[in-house]
């Protein structure tokens, strides 16, 4: 196995800070949201992946809209 790149080893960090960025993001949701503290989906088919999309996409717009109607 050869070793990462400088290009490699930057991508990868700048790719690990995204990544920390939207576990962070999907921490506070889940916190302001309690229909995705334990998620009622399971995603066994591919059918099953809209439908998880539009449970987290829910929250995701009514935190949009309260930020800028509410806040």
């Amino acid at each position: 196995m050869c070793s990462p790149t400088a290009e490699d080893m930057i991508f990868n960090i700048y790719h690990g800070r995204a990544r920390a960025s939207v576990e962070n993001a999907f921490g506070i949701l889940k916190n302001r949201s309690q229909s995705l503290k334990n998620l009622p989906v399971k995603i066994n088919k591919m059918q099953h992946v809209g439908k998880a999309a539009r449970w987290i996409i829910a929250p995701v717009c009514i935190h949009n809209f309260s930020r800028l109607y509410i806040e």
